[in-house]
């Protein structure tokens, strides 16, 4: 009973949108611990009750008291609670949610771990009275695994919760049908994570079914559930490239979410800010960059506007909002403006949580990133060998963002022109991939396909054909014939196999542009800008299908990295004197350098761009 009064408490003070409510409730249960001796049965409790409204008023107004409070309190009340598993549970959960929010993932994953071990021996004792908070647990345990880059770990833990609450909804399908609704989220994000695109968006559009089902029932209390579970359902839909349809969930999303604001606009103005840079990457997705850039920018001003009033607590989401409209200046080729937002995105995320907290890591990728596409990769060499070194000492060597980022140093190397030195990482890379996520795991498959790639660069294309002839095989039987990526490698194939039987000269294709713009001086005259083999991929898939988006996936690249390495061509030839703003001025630029003879050519997206997750997690 007490702990189903706990979790009680606890969902009432994070729902609370009333800072004088909360002020109100810390003061009185600081005023009912002082009545209360700690042998009292519901001191532990009541010290856990503090700490939740202290987390909670945290993530309000962000004060760093607050926080600090809230961990001491909790441990505090754990070490009181230890005498009852019960209360101790309910503690422990908790607390790792707090030990999370601050980044101390390895904490939060021992809290986590001892509360399901708790409520196994509670469930094996009285199975009825635990089972549902033993699915809470798991729950939580499953996101606290995935933090620590346990992906596999993780979903066990959230298929066993999925199972749980399955077999409780059979039993009472009004109590127990809104948590299921919960896991199977959860359960599509851990699935996502392992690689099962197409698991996962089962998953998520279960979730939806559900809520759409619950909030034709009672829709004030369903409906911004809905709307978090349409935000994730885009997201498993933009994972198997179906991007039209993420357009259409993520735009659902933030139409309930301007409802809510428009009734209550201080609780859910920062739902619509978040619904808001999601519908910003589901538009660049689909080639429409002006209208994701007036998405992404309306959510910079909502979360400008929350910093305002509460900067500690919102700083954090404006730096993903800033990055996210970097990435759309990216794609429309406005490199200056887009590494001014994402140094401000940086500046705000280390303010908000530390150089070390893991998500001003990945703005410092991001960073990265736009230093490659401007062409200063020396200094993108720079940033990721530093990042590298802080991810390791952050989350460890074996954590699938480490090996991300040494992904993006390894090619940004070769970009550099050290092709030999790509393929002797990449091929360290690829066994660590292989071993932490499995090689059936997408992103083993494209850090494979990078190597064959490098390998080709290095004047070894043979070698080239026959990886990527394997990895084909097992993109197929993993991803599928029509993925992108299958696509893309299947093409790769074909142009490596054919530079091999050309001697190392690719066949010409022919195009048609307007030639010589008024160039009238003599080839030996004319000043070549040094393209990199990418920035050339891209710009020739671009020539021969006269489409963006058909480019792109042909690449099995996104838009948004296609127009960077068109970007990234462009200023090369601004820089030598020989302006190409438009695309039959480029065409003709690199007909003049006698570079667009070559067919389309392989690549694989190297950058790795976090902007921004919809995902849930459950406390």
């Amino acid at each position: 009973m007490a702990n189903s009064r706990r979790n009680s408490t606890w969902n009432r003070f994070q729902n609370t949108t009333s800072l004088r409510e909360l002020d109100r409730i810390v003061f009185d249960t600081r005023r009912t611990l002082s009545s209360l001796n700690k042998s009292h049965p519901d001191y532990a409790l009541t010290l856990g009750d503090l700490g939740g409204a202290l987390f909670a008023r945290f993530r309000r107004i962000g004060d760093p008291a607050d926080l600090d409070d809230a961990v001491d309190i909790f441990n505090s009340a754990l070490e009181i609670a230890r005498m009852n598993s019960t209360d101790a549970s309910s503690i422990l959960g908790n607390l790792s949610v707090v030990l999370s929010e601050v980044g101390r993932y390895q904490d939060a994953l021992v809290a986590a771990t001892e509360a399901v071990d708790i409520r196994r021996e509670l469930t094996a004792a009285d199975r009825d009275a635990h089972l549902p908070d033993l699915a809470l647990s798991l729950n939580n345990l499953a996101t606290m695994l995935s933090e620590v880059g346990r992906y596999q770990d993780a979903l066990v833990a959230a298929t066993e919760a999925v199972d749980i609450r399955r077999e409780l909804t059979v039993a009472d399908r009004d109590a127990h049908l809104p948590d299921l609704a919960l896991s199977l989220n959860n359960l599509a994000t851990m699935l996502s994570e392992v690689g099962r695109y197409q698991d996962a968006l089962v998953a998520a559009t279960e979730a939806v079914d559900i809520r759409r089902e619950l909030t034709v029932a009672d829709r004030d209390a369903h409906l911004p559930d809905l709307a978090l579970s349409l935000n994730n359902l885009a997201t498993m839909l933009s994972e198997v490239g179906r991007y039209q349809d993420a357009l259409v969930a993520a735009t659902e999303a933030v139409d309930i979410r301007r409802e809510l604001t428009v009734a209550d606009r201080d609780a859910s103005l920062p739902d619509l800010a978040s619904a808001m840079a999601n519908l910003g990457n589901r538009l660049a997705e689909t080639g429409q960059y002006q209208a994701a850039m007036v998405a992404a920018d309306e959510a910079v001003s909502a979360y400008r506007e929350l910093a305002t009033r509460r900067r500690t607590s919102y700083v954090a989401g404006l730096a993903t909002a800033l990055a996210s409209l970097a990435g759309t200046y990216l794609a429309l080729g406005q490199t200056e403006r887009a590494l001014t937002l994402y140094e401000e995105a940086e500046s705000s995320m280390r303010e908000a949580l530390g150089d070390s907290h893991p998500n001003t890591l990945v703005v410092r990728n991001n960073l990265a990133s736009v230093h490659m596409v401007s062409g200063n990769i020396e200094r993108a060499i720079s940033i990721y060998e530093q990042l590298l070194a802080d991810y390791l000492r952050v989350l460890g060597p074996d954590h699938p963002d480490v090996l991300n980022v040494r992904n993006n140093l390894a090619s940004s190397r070769g970009e550099l022109g050290e092709a030999h030195h790509a393929v002797s990482a990449l091929k360290d890379l690829v066994a660590d991939y292989e071993r932490v996520l499995g090689p059936d795991h997408p992103n083993t498959l494209y850090a494979r396909g990078d190597l064959a790639y490098w390998r080709g660069q290095a004047g070894f294309p043979l070698e080239a054909v026959s990886e990527l002839q394997r990895i084909l095989g097992d993109a197929n039987r993993v991803l599928g014939t029509n993925h992108p990526f299958t696509l893309s490698i299947r093409q790769k194939s074909s142009y490596w196999n054919s530079l091999a039987n050309s001697g190392g000269r690719p066949t010409n294709v022919a195009v048609d542009p307007e030639r010589h713009l008024n160039d009238t001086s003599k080839a030996e005259d004319r000043e070549k800008p040094s393209l990199t083999a990418r920035e050339m991929e891209a710009v020739r898939a671009w020539i021969a299908s006269g489409s963006k988006i058909v480019a792109a996936r042909s690449l099995g690249i996104s838009p948004t990295t296609l127009e960077t390495y068109i970007e990234r061509a462009r200023l090369r030839y601004a820089r030598v004197g020989r302006p190409a703003k438009t695309k039959s001025e480029l065409m003709s630029r690199l007909l003049q350098d006698d570079l667009i003879s070559l067919p389309v050519s392989p690549t694989s997206e190297s950058v790795v761009t976090d902007q921004g997750d919809p995902r849930e997690i459950s406390p």
